[in-house]
């Protein structure tokens, strides 16, 4: 369906990518309206969730004006959900300990115990050495661009609609993540066992640049239940096995690897790493089954979106 065609939507020109973001921004705001009592804390909350705003409301702007950015305007109607993504997730680190005091780390290592009868990272220290620690750092570092390779490969093919489609699924397991971060903060093994633990993971080139990037990335430490790396790389895994098999079996072995990386670099818990899964399966289960129901109803997010459900 082409811009010119379009029908009249029942949220105007938002899309449903926008309904997603607008609706995880209401829920943060009431949850810092009644939670946040520093009034410090409100100037980068408001700095990371005023500049989401502005990107959505750029990309109603630019679907309501066709002639703007003609070249640009699918590229940055691409990107800008990326970015607001990442600009509600880095909020979290102000929101969250202005919110939540408690932690619930020792809830989750004992759920752990019960399930496994040893603390994970701290058995698994008799693995360590510098190569495994160096592997597995990259696998982990690696995780972040895998989200994209089935996005970008629909957007390049003009697949728009299942671009959509493939993107509401990843919001719709984010989000809910995040939600839950808010729900039962935890550090994670890295920081709540480190007194258990005997062993440094010294690596040997690249470890410590991708511990320290990571750090810069996650300035407070309060994102490991659930695992949105186990969540995120399952949904992954989901959507490349419905529209890219190729690269859903070129993936595999490295999933295997950032899987086993969640514990063996200390992020997290075996208990953050099942309920990521959980979340990801649940997600997509019902991202799915509400993406055809929604989406004819609303503006499409990309323009000249192709029939969405072709598969290759």
């Amino acid at each position: 369906m082409t811009d010119q065609a379009a029908p009249k939507h029942r949220l105007g020109p938002f899309s449903l990518i926008d309904a997603c973001n607008l609706g995880l921004l209401a829920i943060l705001s009431t949850i810092a309206v009644v939670g946040v009592r520093t009034a410090s804390v409100w100037w980068p909350l408001l700095g990371f969730w005023s500049a989401s705003l502005g990107l959505t409301w750029l990309g109603v702007w630019l679907r309501r004006r066709p002639e703007q950015l003609v070249g640009a305007r699918a590229v940055v109607l691409f990107v800008a959900p990326v970015v607001v993504l990442f600009l509600v997730f880095e909020s979290l680190f102000v929101l969250i300990p202005a919110v939540r005091s408690v932690r619930y780390d020792d809830v989750f290592a004992a759920a752990d115990r019960a399930m496994l009868g040893v603390d994970a990272t701290v058995w698994m220290e008799q693995w360590n050495t510098p190569w495994l620690d160096e592997l597995f750092h990259v696998a982990y570092f690696l995780y972040f661009p895998m989200p994209l390779v089935a996005l970008v490969w629909l957007f390049a093919k003009g697949r728009r609609a299942d671009a959509e489609r493939v993107l509401f699924v990843f919001l719709c397991c984010y989000y809910p993540s995040y939600l839950i971060y808010v729900a039962w903060p935890a550090e994670g093994p890295q920081h709540s066992l480190r007194d258990r633990h005997t062993v440094e993971l010294q690596g040997i080139l690249l470890t410590q640049p991708i511990r320290t990037l990571v750090a810069t990335l996650e300035p407070s430490k309060i994102d490991a239940f659930p695992s949105v790396h186990a969540a995120i790389l399952t949904t992954t895994m989901v959507t490349a096995w419905w529209y890219v098999r190729r690269v859903f079996w070129c993936f595999v072995p490295l999933a295997v690897l950032i899987f086993v990386s969640l514990i063996y670099t200390r992020h997290h818990y075996v208990i953050d790493v099942v309920a990521g899964v959980a979340v990801a399966a649940t997600t997509a289960w019902a991202a799915v089954r509400l993406f055809p129901r929604w989406w004819p109803t609303l503006a499409r997010h990309l323009p000249d979106a192709a029939p969405a459900g072709e598969r290759s």
